[in-house]
């Protein structure tokens, strides 16, 4: 049987998966509007969006997911056949998140991975993870404004970084 190839965050994360959001936004609103997004993108069921946002919720109360140098990543293992990756940049203060180094939160990846795929998730976080490590390239998409700069961003940081 052929060995699975790892899911990458370039390609789960598409273009209409971006958001751009206001100052003052709190992790709640941020994590609630991704949720949104990737229902209105058709990622997941309308109708699941209650149940995506306890399920994340119910993850972020055993500890924080800001990575910290600006960096978070909520996420929950869903009933889902595939990865659902949404991103957001935030133009200002973001209150909630409880970084342990104490940055504010200026990107975040919400990540809504299916329960049966372990290396999907792994993965999937361990990208993230790699990402938050090298400031400047956290730096370089906090100040992105489209979906297409922040593609763009990232394809930079990936092929930097094949190996992750």
């Amino acid at each position: 049987m052929p060995e699975a190839r790892p899911v990458r965050l370039l390609e789960t994360l598409r273009p209409g998966h971006f958001l751009a959001l206001p100052p003052q936004e709190d992790r709640a609103s941020v994590v609630r509007s991704l949720v949104r997004l990737l229902a209105d993108a058709g990622a997941v069921g309308a109708g699941r969006v209650p149940a995506l946002l306890r399920l994340v919720g119910e993850r972020e109360k055993l500890g924080s997911t800001a990575l910290g140098g600006g960096l978070a990543d909520p996420h929950a293992r869903v009933s889902l056949p595939e990865a659902a990756v949404a991103a957001a940049v935030l133009r200002g203060s973001s209150e909630g998140w409880n970084p342990l180094d104490g940055t504010p939160v200026r990107v975040v990846f919400l990540l809504l991975s299916p329960k049966a795929d372990d290396a999907c998730h792994a993965g999937l976080l361990g990208e993230i993870s790699a990402l938050g490590r090298q400031a400047h390239r956290v730096k370089a998409l906090g100040g992105c404004r489209t979906p297409e700069e922040f593609s763009g961003a990232l394809r930079g940081f990936v092929q930097a970084a094949p190996g992750i």
